[in-house]
């Protein structure tokens, strides 16, 4: 099966259809020539690369497009990965330092510890 010249071969059985033909429209978008050996280059890299990674080899395809990545590397993608979790983390804990840092009170602290007001209804206990 062919697509744009580019024969997909046989990783029309590892790889998704729209995947491979996501990839090379994207590298014709970018003004970047795909020969037949780049294109399977980079199929086998993500094949081989889903072993590593916790992806399938069309989601290494559709990650390394929506990057605008010119081809498939797998250094990249986990390097990518960590500083998304990374990102993720600190979101998470910047969220929680907004909350932590919130007063629940409706009347500051250092007013209520110097409140004596309770203090004027006992004048009139010990007369």
């Amino acid at each position: 099966m062919k697509y744009k010249k580019i024969d997909l071969g046989d990783f029309d059985k590892l790889i998704e259809v729209d995947a491979m033909e996501s990839y090379i429209d994207f590298r014709i978008s970018v003004k970047k020539p795909l020969t037949q050996r780049a294109f399977n280059q980079a199929m086998k890299t993500a094949v081989d690369g889903s072993k590593k990674l916790v992806m399938s080899p069309t989601e290494i395809i559709d990650y390394t497009v929506n990057k605008g990545w010119q081809g498939v590397n797998i250094g990249y993608i986990e390097a990518s990965k960590v500083r998304e979790m990374n990102m993720e983390h600190e979101t998470a804990l910047g969220v929680n330092r907004y909350f932590a840092s919130r007063s629940t009170r409706e009347i500051p602290l250092n007013q209520e510890l110097f409140d004596n007001s309770w203090a004027d209804d006992m004048g009139d206990l010990m007369q």
